[in-house]
């Protein structure tokens, strides 16, 4: 039987349920993943928040906070096949319980421990290279990660600016976090130019100056450069917009947040 969600953490969570008190799941879709195939028997899977509740709290009585940590964060990769490798961890998982924190090698843990150091590198780098533009009323960090880690990323910038107000916005999901003495997760999309401050563009100026001026020559390595930070990110680094083009964001506000509400 083929089960498939909305694509939520409570979704899959409930296809978990429905596989352990209905007929067993043999792959979970989500609805926008799924290509119909007449010879495969199919079941759509309403999201229940209450069988959600229990499967999480079994395997929160079952797992480590570390292998429950990994259980959420494939969740969030971007790997088309993520809901199927966590059905196998997670079978595995209320079988043998904390044990599978020691099972590296077995073929139900390997692949989510792979996704999962994909995710937390991701993480990582976004950690040093999100770069926040100064609106006058808020900072605002675009960006398009390949994993779903905004809400990852906001505690650690929360931290490090307590005392700012922010909006990351992920532009490839439509969603933000944003923070003003506590943050929380939106549906953000944005359709009209953000201004910025004049400092910021002064700022940014100097910035890509010093950036395009500062290398040694002889020891430019644009092929490392490349493996440390791939291109697909550049477009979001200051340093690396061309001069010719205004410093300035292609953004939008929706109906859900106003930016003035920021003031």
């Amino acid at each position: 039987m083929i089960y498939i969600y909305d694509g939520t953490f409570d979704g899959f969570l409930t296809c978990i349920y429905q596989n352990y008190y209905d007929a067993k799941a043999t792959k979970i879709y989500r609805d926008e993943a799924w290509q119909m195939n007449v010879l495969e028997e199919h079941l759509h899977i309403t999201t229940d928040p209450d069988k959600a509740t229990r499967v999480y709290k079994g395997l929160h009585d079952r797992l480590s906070e570390k292998a429950l940590e990994e259980v959420f964060y494939a969740f969030l990769s971007n790997d088309s096949d993520k809901e199927n490798y966590l059905m196998d961890f997670i079978r595995l998982a209320f079988k043998v319980g904390i044990k599978i924190d020691s099972m590296y090698s077995h073929a139900a843990v390997l692949p989510i421990r792979e996704i999962v150091q994909r995710v937390m590198s991701e993480k990582h780098r976004f950690m040093g290279i999100l770069r926040f533009k100064d609106t006058g009323s808020c900072l605002y960090a675009e960006y398009a990660p390949d994993h779903n880690i905004t809400g990852l990323l906001a505690p650690f910038f929360c931290e490090r600016l307590a005392n700012e107000r922010f909006i990351i916005h992920d532009v490839r999901r439509k969603i933000a976090a944003v923070y003003y003495k506590k943050w929380y997760l939106t549906d953000f999309e944005l359709s009209q130019p953000l201004s910025i401050t004049s400092a910021e563009v002064e700022i940014a100026a100097l910035w890509q100056h010093y950036f395009d001026t500062a290398a040694v020559e002889s020891r430019i390595n644009p092929r490392l450069q490349r493996s440390c930070l791939p291109r697909r990110y550049w477009r979001f680094l200051t340093e690396m917009q061309h001069k010719s083009k205004p410093y300035s964001a292609n953004i939008v506000v929706n109906d859900k947040i106003q930016i003035s509400s920021f003031s």
